[in-house]
């Protein structure tokens, strides 16, 4: 046969493990010519016969070289990693999954947040400086640094920031424990099931978690500590000199900004490391900066190509709110398709060799599959009705909630909140256009409640925790505006909105308490994301109706 043949062959064989062979048979190409110096009919006749094993000889050919370019051949570049990624999430949607698990935990911080503002408050209170708050909020938040509210707010804010790191760790980590075992189980096999995966990424997130710790440590607290110091050290070489204090602080920012640009790139395989080869935290550390030496070209170009990426996507929403066209939900939400798509390219990139496939079959159409999985939510939906004490439930930790703001509104100190929250502030229907505001809020609401209902993987606090903060916003503004306004402007959308986020609240209790005793863990994982799935209609009606008539029954009540 003649090498164009022998190509053909190879599409053919290469579709059984593919959905799309010909850029990676063409990345094996490319890279036995570099390696071995074959032209391109001499490494595809190699290529074949290595893969269709012709004849014992040539298979005893083929077994003699592999250790020469086992790795070398069967690497992807970056390229064929990203389309095989995306081919994959096409395959197996259900990757975005650990994305939403990762966004449910700050849920977690938001309760952490809260017990350390009450802390606060009450140290403010044993100081008898609760009126110098009440002015800093109403005059001069400058005042806020002074004795002896500067005290209790340092110890604030570093509770905050070490809380915020810790469960921001758990994010990540639970995101990549789920996300780099999905995605080796979609690569090698074509298909997911998180129920195939669940107790490997399960037995992987304590170290998950710590590598995850360590390379925020490495990255950033490492760089942080060094520019504390030089403000401290300058502070007493300068002695009181702000100019040459502003001059060192400038000069050591551009460097430690690009050690963490480095440190990032370098760190980029220490979680695939981790949940994928099975190693320690210090030694997928490690593994991860030998593979950056090896692979750095690859490295930088995913690294700057997820980021610019991120970066493009923020910068057109910032665009498009100058036209007055709110997409920042949005933008969020795709993030949630964006970022798993990276972690399985990642994958890829990490595997030792690329036995990764995507299963050649004929898929629904996206407008078909989404149907389904409507359907599907709207089952689960009917499903969660029929047990109410989860919504019952979740209704009690929300009244809670909405009692506690309405009471925190009848002190001082909320009234100066409120002042500073609504001081200067221009209607958002005003400023955008309705339409985008319309779907900004429905994605707001919708991405909330997605998380939400998966938020009982972490603990029965997550969830509640949102639905006690959701409560408290409620009966705070509630009691700030009068009841006229809370009818026409807060009713008509509440009714549809409110037992919408209630059952997305439910569903993340009922999770947690399923998955104390369910022996198919990843089965109530998929029937609480369902429930957002089947909410999203609510939330689109909800957000039509805050748009394009509450607005109209408040202009009727304005007087």
């Amino acid at each position: 046969m003649k090498a164009d043949e022998y190509y053909e062959r190879l599409l053919y064989e290469y579709q059984r493990w593919y959905s799309n062979p010909k850029p990676v048979v063409d990345a094996v190409i490319k890279k036995l010519m570099e390696e071995r110096g074959l032209t391109w009919e001499e490494a595809v006749v190699a290529l074949y016969r290595k893969v269709c094993k012709v004849g014992a000889s040539a298979e005893a050919e083929g077994r003699r070289r592999a250790t020469a370019f086992t790795i070398a051949e069967e690497k992807l570049g970056l390229g064929a990693a990203l389309r095989l990624a995306i081919g994959s999430f096409y395959s197996n949607p259900q990757l975005a999954l650990p994305a939403l698990l990762g966004e449910a935990a700050p849920s977690l911080t938001t309760l952490a947040l809260a017990v350390i503002a009450l802390w606060a408050l009450w140290r403010i209170q044993e100081e008898n400086a609760t009126a110098l708050l009440i002015r800093a909020l109403r005059e001069d938040i400058g005042l806020i640094l002074q004795p002896p509210l500067l005290g209790i707010v340092i110890y604030a804010v570093i509770a905050a920031v070490l809380v915020a790191l810790v469960l921001g760790g758990l994010g990540r980590a639970t995101e990549a424990a789920f996300i780099y075992k999905a995605s080796e189980r979609a690569l090698r096999s074509g298909h997911v099931d998180f129920g195939d995966v669940w107790s490997e990424a399960i037995a992987a997130l304590p170290r998950t978690l710590l590598t995850a710790l360590l390379e925020d440590l490495l990255a950033l607290g490492l760089p942080l500590a060094v520019l504390l110091l030089v403000i401290s050290g300058g502070l007493q070489l300068f002695r009181g000199n702000v100019e040459a204090l502003l001059a060192a602080v400038v000069i050591a920012l551009p460097l430690i900004a690009l050690y963490v640009l480095v440190a990032k790139v370098a760190l980029v395989f220490a979680l695939p490391s981790t949940v994928i080869g099975g190693r320690s935290p210090l030694r997928a550390i490690a593994e991860s900066l030998k593979l950056f030496g090896t692979r750095t070209a690859e490295t930088f170009g995913y690294v700057l190509l997820r980021g610019g990426v991120e970066l493009v996507i923020g910068i057109l929403v910032a665009l498009l709110a100058e036209c007055h066209l709110l997409l920042g939900e949005f933008a969020a939400l795709l993030l949630l398709i964006v970022r798993p798509i990276f972690s399985v390219a990642l994958t890829a990139l990490y595997m030792p060799v690329a036995v990764t496939s995507v299963r050649s079959k004929r898929e629904k159409s996206l407008v078909r599959r989404a149907l389904a999985a409507l359907a599907r939510g709207l089952s689960e939906l009917r499903a969660l009705g029929k047990e109410p004490r989860w919504v019952l439930l979740s209704l009690l930790v929300f009244l809670c909630g909405t009692y506690g703001g309405y009471v925190f509104a009848q002190g001082e100190l909320g009234v100066a909140i409120w002042e500073l929250a609504t001081k200067d502030g221009e209607p958002i229907i005003e400023k955008y256009a309705p339409l985008s505001i319309f779907a900004d809020i429905f994605f707001h609401n919708w991405r909330i409640a997605a998380f939400t209902s998966v938020s009982g993987v972490y603990t029965v606090l997550a969830p509640a925790t949102i639905a006690l903060f959701n409560g408290f916003v409620l009966g705070f503004v509630c009691a700030m505006i009068n009841p006229v306004e809370v009818l026409a402007g807060i009713v008509p959308h509440g009714v549809i909105e409110l037992p919408s986020f209630l059952l997305a609240v439910a569903a993340g209790i009922r999770l947690f308490f399923r998955l104390l005793r369910s022996k198919r863990p990843a089965a109530e994982l998929y029937r609480a994301a369902y429930v957002a799935v089947g909410l999203a209609p609510f939330f689109l009606l909800a957000a039509f109706v805050e748009v394009f008539i509450t607005p109209r029954l408040l202009e009727l009540v304005a007087p």
